[in-house]
């Protein structure tokens, strides 16, 4: 199975959709959506080939830094190792320079 990363309609590229395991057997990861609490827009979908999709709540890059979330716009979820191990390069520089741009500001 494959993931596709799609950010604002731009394509960022493919990895496979490694099978995890939960309790005791394997199965094929979902898909991501990205949904904005403040401005309702799914702004980064991460389809699976044939697979459900959950949808994560995370302010986009149109929004200010809130207390306890990540930063706007950022999809790297240190809460889900599966999922984020597997972005592919080009979505990979796009958080370091998303996060470098964060961390200018402060």
């Amino acid at each position: 199975m494959i993931r596709h990363y799609f950010i604002r309609n731009e394509y960022f590229g493919h990895s496979a959709a490694t099978p995890i395991p939960v309790h005791g057997t394997y199965r094929v990861p979902a898909g991501r959506a990205f949904f904005c609490p403040r401005c309702a827009e799914i702004w980064a979908l991460f389809p699976v080939d044939s697979q459900e999709t959950y949808v994560d709540h995370v302010l986009c890059d149109k929004h200010e830094l809130s207390p306890s979330q990540q930063w706007p716009g950022c999809v790297y979820l240190t809460w889900a190792g599966e999922f984020s191990a597997d972005l592919p390069t080009e979505l990979l520089k796009r958080e370091f320079l998303l996060t470098m741009k964060h961390k200018e500001q402060q």
